[in-house]
């Protein structure tokens, strides 16, 4: 990466669903035990499985996009639970993952993402999550309901996250409508809701990644350095 340039790259995988494999078993071996024990704990594989890229793909975009050796990626967590690469202070990433996908953001700048499928929305939450302008949005008669309930969804959970925070105020006292300190770009991508939040007003491209191609290199260029 060019040295003060901005940029703005999400990644976006489908995840399949089906038993975690002795493959997958040795890509979790090789992370940090941490990460390990948090995917031990999990009952259906396809949490293991999401838990699994939550690190496998930062190392491998970290090492492919920076060159930055696998022993030399270390990845801290602030008091919130926001992760970040210790001693990189140029390079931020954040990830995120509804059932049976996931997307990561990576950046020169602090960002935050979240990804939510279009389903049929919960709206006996409205009151506990929208504001009172969002509210009145939602309700008016040529509103796609389904998709502005998810993008104000996912502004909420993208901005908390671009803050470093995570959920920890009541979600309708943030009004995502009136936000002026950063900027929110959302996608639809194969029948999910992408938002992305940033200082940087770029729209941004979504980047597939093959899970099974992903876990392949990975583990082959564990085994070599063993």
């Amino acid at each position: 990466m060019e040295k003060n340039k901005q940029y703005l790259y999400v990644f976006f995988s489908e995840v399949p669903i089906n038993t975690f494999s002795n493959k997958e078993m040795l890509a979790a071996s090789t992370l940090s035990k941490e990460r390990q024990e948090k995917i031990s704990k999990f009952y259906h594989d396809v949490d293991k499985r999401l838990s699994l890229c939550g690190e496998m793909y930062i190392r491998y975009l970290m090492e492919k996009m920076y060159c930055i050796k696998g022993e030399d990626i270390i990845i801290q967590k602030n008091n919130y639970g926001k992760p970040y690469l210790k001693e990189c202070n140029d390079i931020f990433f954040n990830i995120s993952h509804t059932r049976n996908a996931i997307v990561v953001a990576v950046s020169s700048n602090e960002v935050g993402i979240d990804i939510e499928k279009l389903v049929a929305p919960p709206y006996d939450i409205i009151d506990s999550v929208f504001s009172k302008k969002e509210k009145e949005i939602i309700e008016k008669e040529d509103v796609n309901k389904t998709s502005f309930f998810y993008s104000i969804w996912t502004r909420k959970e993208s901005y908390l996250k671009w803050l470093g925070t995570g959920i920890n105020e009541q979600l309708n006292l943030i009004d995502t409508m009136s936000i002026d300190s950063c900027f929110f770009k959302m996608q639809n991508v194969q029948g999910y809701m992408v938002t992305v939040c940033s200082e940087l007003e770029n729209d941004f491209a979504v980047i597939d990644l093959n899970y099974e191609e992903i876990l392949k290199k990975y583990i082959l260029n564990k085994v070599e350095r063993m």
